[in-house]
């Protein structure tokens, strides 16, 4: 039984109401005028999670928040005083909780917004007993355009039966048609909403096509990702937006490096130098962002830290953040980075056309990327993990490996066995996450030093962050050796026989 209906293009929304009105001895309630708008991570966590997170809010300024299952009527409807933000905004324990578990912290963004009047009957049995909660929900998305009408049928518990039968007679009227979808798909798709960005895209790829046409589809998805997450990052929305963003130029810059002959030397050496300084720039505010998020942690485990001396320090690391974004957004604005996106987008086409190709252009995508594939994972497994336990740029030079490994695995799993893929990469995340860890302690402990040192000795802010800073890098750097522990088992996991046999039969396929 469906609970959902839009009605017909040819039908009106009165004749409708009369029609509600007369099935089940149909008490009105009038019509109200709302503003509605649809809440989402910017990834479509909540979609993916098949929740719908709605907002309503009346003339007088009256908000109610509501969750639900979609293509359910039903849920848990609560007044607010305004949009939340972040999942932690919300304020019920249970939902909060929920929530924050799907999104991750991602920003509550809102999708859509639309006007409409809502009409609000109550449906009764013969013995005048309620069975239902009708509303009809009529949008006017564009002048000139058709009404959009929305019918939710709410049945009371127990009384679906006697809900049915009256719902035959109304599917029968032909004024209206069983939703196959939820209403706030619809309703999204009536006003143009663009569909959740995906930090990475599945790009259907097929093994025999030229490496040129492949290297250009992956360009052309991953370039509009980034695009996508800039005003996120611009107008400093949830520090999410610039780690998609840098998710998708590191896995540009892997497949430009590793399907190098693929693509013209000219065009190559311009776009690594360009691609490098993207990274660069944005990769600052990166580092910035996870210390801030992650120094009340630090100061917490270490103890012992007074309360104004922990805000200095959070305001100074706040505050070299707050120039590092200013940095991001200039150059985003700036004419060189709209120069940039020009070129990045010709190339992708020019490639896709068979242009600006290098000697492995034309060649069958499965065996240049198996090629690819087979040099990254042998120079992660023959790494000499010696050389790294005591050099953290050399740890990091094996986690870039293990990364490059990655994306290549990412990029190009639709080539390969699906279970064998996603388990080569899981066992892969496993050792990126120790690597991970340990070098942002490093990156952390070198941020807060340069922070510090970069204060005037008199200056009152140094005299309170210094003993901090001081207190931290003796804590981090044991933290860093404690990880280093952490490292070396995942790694000597990752390069045991069983999990190798995975990777060898991953490569060896035809």
């Amino acid at each position: 039984m469906r609970w959902h209906y839009r009605l017909n293009e040819a039908a009106a929304p009165a004749a409708l109401l009369e029609l509600l009105a007369a099935l089940g001895h149909a008490r009105r309630d009038g019509a109200r005028r709302l503003k509605r708008s649809l809440l989402d991570t910017f990834d479509g966590r909540l979609a993916d999670a098949g929740l719908v997170l709605e907002a309503a809010q009346d003339k007088k300024g009256a908000l109610e928040l509501s969750l639900r299952e979609a293509g359910d009527p039903r849920g848990d409807t609560w007044p607010a005083a305004q949009l939340p933000h972040l999942a932690c905004d919300i304020e019920r324990p249970r939902l909060r909780a929920r929530l924050e578990r799907i999104t991750e912290q991602r920003a509550l963004l809102v999708r859509g917004t639309a006007s409409c009047e809502r009409h609000r009957l109550v449906w009764h049995d013969a013995h005048a007993k309620r069975i239902a909660t009708v509303d009809l929900e009529v949008y006017r998305i564009r002048r000139g355009q058709a009404a959009l009408a929305l019918l939710t049928i709410r049945p009371v518990q127990g009384f679906e039966r006697a809900c049915a039968r009256l719902l035959g007679h109304l599917t029968r009227s032909k004024l209206v048609t069983a939703l196959t979808e939820d209403p706030g798909d619809t309703l999204l798709a009536a006003l143009g909403a663009p569909a959740p960005c995906r930090a990475k895209p599945l790009v259907e790829l097929d093994r025999g096509m030229p490496a040129a046409a492949a290297l250009a589809a992956l360009f052309e998805a991953y370039g509009e990702v980034m695009w996508a997450n800039e005003p996120g990052i611009i107008d400093n929305l949830d520090t999410e937006f610039l780690h998609d963003y840098r998710v998708a130029l590191r896995s540009i810059r892997s497949w430009h490096g590793d399907l190098r002959k693929v693509v013209a030397k000219s065009a190559r050496a311009r776009g690594r130098t360009e691609l490098a300084e993207l990274n660069r720039i944005t990769g600052r505010l990166r580092d910035l962002d996870v210390l801030a998020e992650q120094l009340p942690v630090y100061l917490a485990e270490g103890g012992g830290t007074h309360a104004t001396q922990a805000a200095a320090l959070a305001a100074l690391v706040g505050a070299a953040r707050d120039r590092a974004r200013r940095a991001v957004v200039k150059h985003f604005r700036s004419h060189h980075y709209r120069a940039f996106r020009r070129r990045w987008q010709a190339l992708a086409t020019d490639l896709a056309r068979g242009r600006q190709t290098g000697r492995r252009g034309d060649a069958r995508l499965h065996a240049v990327v198996l090629e690819a594939l087979r040099r990254r994972h042998a120079r992660v497994v023959n790494f000499d993990w010696s050389r790294a336990q005591d050099e953290p740029a050399v740890l990091h030079e094996l986690r870039k490996e293990c990364k490059k490994l990655r994306y290549l695995l990412e990029g190009f799993q639709r080539l390969f066995d699906a279970t064998l893929c996603r388990r080569a990469i899981v066992e892969l995340k496993k050792v990126q996450t120790a690597m991970g860890d340990t070098w942002d302690l490093h990156v952390h402990h070198a941020l807060l030093r340069e922070l510090a040192a970069a204060l005037p000795g008199d200056d009152a802010r140094a005299r309170a962050v210094l003993p901090v800073v001081i207190g931290l890098e003796t804590r981090l750097t044991a933290l860093e050796h404690a990880h280093c522990e952490l490292v070396t088992r995942a790694f000597d996991h990752f390069r045991l026989p069983a999990t190798q046999r995975i990777y060898r039969r991953l490569l060896e396929q035809p």
